[in-house]
């Protein structure tokens, strides 16, 4: 069984990703069926960060933090960019 990882997600009011225009749901589990697991900063995968790691996208009054689960294959770069293979946005 897995270790269960929890980060934060910053989404836009509506839930939309700020940068990939991706519409998320609470609750619902997302799989990248193309994740890329390579040094590439920027590609397919579902990105999440640690606490310290939010005031990097995070702009008051234009998004919200989430909560959320990752999973699967990773790719972790620092404290603002990491990427998963799953995710599952749980609570604001």
């Amino acid at each position: 069984m897995s270790k269960k990882i929890y980060k934060y997600k910053v989404l836009n009011n509506d839930m939309i990703s700020p940068y990939q225009n991706f519409k998320f749901e609470l609750g619902k589990k997302y799989h990248c069926h193309n994740f890329d697991d390579s040094d590439k900063k920027c590609s397919k995968g579902f990105y999440a960060v640690d606490v310290e790691g939010l005031h990097s996208c995070f702009r008051e009054g234009k998004n919200k933090v989430f909560r959320c689960k990752v999973g699967g294959r990773r790719k972790e770069f620092d404290i603002y960019k990491n990427r998963y293979e799953y995710i599952t946005i749980l609570e604001e």
